[in-house]
Formats: C-alpha cells, structure tokens, sequence
C-alpha cells in the first residue's frame, strides 16, 4: 500500500470520527428548526466537511413533549475526493428529556446493494451519536455540569463518487467528559442573528478501541478541550471550538431552516 493510500485511509478515518464524535446538538419542541422539514447545517471550519440536518416525521404534543426522524446527510473532501454519507436517528423528546435510535436500513450514495448503515447500534441518548442538548440545565453562570459517557459502534459503508469504498467497523467507541463549566454569558454573531449565549468548557476523550477500515485496523485515541457555544434562543450548541495537539478548529451551525 503506497503511502498517499495511508494518508487518505487514515484522513477518512478521522473525518468519520469527527463527524460522529464532534457534532453538536441542542433542542426543544419549540425551538425553530423543530418542525416538519426544519433542520440545520454544520460546517467544520477549517475543513471540507458539512452535515446537513433534515426532521422529518416530525409530531408535537406541546412545546416539550415531541418525536421525529432526523437525517444527517454529510459531505466532506478527502485528499482531493468527495465522500458522501448519510445516516439517520428516531428522536422522542419528553419534558426536555430525549433518547434516539439509530436507523436501521439507512442508505448511503452508491450502495447499490441496500446494506444499509447503523450508525448507532442500538438504542443511545443523543449524547451518544456526539449531540448534545442543554435545553433545562443550564440557568447561571458557574454551573458545574455532570460529566458523560457514551458507548455505542459503528458499521456503514464509504461511498465515493457513486462508488462504494468499502466497509468501516468500530466495534465499540467510547466518549467521555469531564465534568462542564458554564461560563457568563455573551453574544455571538450567528446564523440566527445575534444571540445570547452561554460558553460550557469541559475536556473530552474518546477511545475508538479496534477501528476496521478496507486494508487498515488501527487503535484511535483522541483527547480535545472543547468549548460548547449555547444558545437557547435557537435550541441549538451555535459553535463549538475545539482544541487538539495545539491545534484549533469549529464546527459552526451556518444555517437554520
């Protein structure tokens, strides 16, 4: 295997990984995108990665109590090629607390064959698929948030260009915090206008255990200090900063619909 092979094989990997791991979600019933085709687009910045959120099925009993089906629909560029996935989870909201199940059957672009993807074995919070809500925690300033820890795998298919480009198994993936601090509040210029927002910082670690790629098993490992961007106004993390080996990036919320 040539070495640009490895570099692409293992750049896929960790853009998988993050969109799986770093993605940021916040809700209630009533918030604006929480109706029958409402959604919202997360942008890696930097980065060629952007996860379009569709809700569909979507039912309302009151502003918290509601369930629907959100499709997350991901593109990204790796080493000069597109990728494109898609994967879904059956949300149920009840009194600001929420579960999901990952789909079964879930296609991607060019699986011609109708394998389907589970993203999420099981059933896990939305925590566990890297969304997380703070819709009812977070009031004032110095809050000390509990720390979470989430399990779950993976088995999908990697399409490129209509073509399938093999199979990606994590048979276990762990994610856990330590404990979050809600920091004052501020404003931030956003895709919704400018909103008040609260800034949580906690540090995240997350143990891939054995990841099986086409050609490729490896261990993964990433430790990050994170800084969720929320936003009740929206219902929605806005912004999520992420610092890793010195290195600094976001995923942005770039667009309500």
């Amino acid at each position: 295997m040539s070495s640009t092979t490895r570099l692409r094989r293992k750049a896929l990997l960790a853009a998988c990984l993050g969109t799986l791991a770093s993605a940021a979600w916040a809700g209630a019933c009533d918030a604006p995108w929480m109706h029958e085709g409402g959604g919202f687009t997360l942008s890696a910045q930097p980065g060629a990665r952007t996860t379009r959120f569709t809700l569909t099925q979507f039912k309302k009993d009151n502003g918290d109590r509601c369930s629907g089906k959100l499709t997350a629909r991901t593109s990204m560029n790796v080493g000069g090629r597109n990728f494109n996935s898609e994967s879904a989870v059956d949300l149920s909201i009840d009194h600001g607390k929420f579960q999901a199940r990952g789909t079964t059957g879930s296609k991607l672009p060019g699986d011609k064959h109708g394998k389907g993807v589970d993203s999420l074995a099981g059933s896990t919070s939305v925590e566990g698929s890297g969304l997380m809500s703070y819709i009812g925690q977070v009031s004032a300033p110095g809050q000390r948030l509990p720390a979470m820890k989430m399990t779950h795998n993976i088995n999908a298919q990697m399409a490129a260009m209509g073509a399938n480009m093999g199979q990606v198994r994590i048979p276990q993936m762990t994610t856990q915090t330590s404990e979050r601090s809600v920091g004052a509040s501020e404003t931030l210029q956003t895709a919704g206008g400018r909103l008040s927002c609260w800034p949580i910082s906690y540090e995240r670690s997350t143990d891939t255990g054995s990841v099986q790629m086409p050609g490729m098993t490896r261990q993964g490992n990433t430790r990050t200090h994170i800084v969720d961007h929320f936003c009740p106004a929206t219902g929605l993390v806005m912004r999520q900063d992420i610092e890793q080996g010195g290195e600094r990036s976001s995923l942005v919320v770039t667009d309500i619909h």
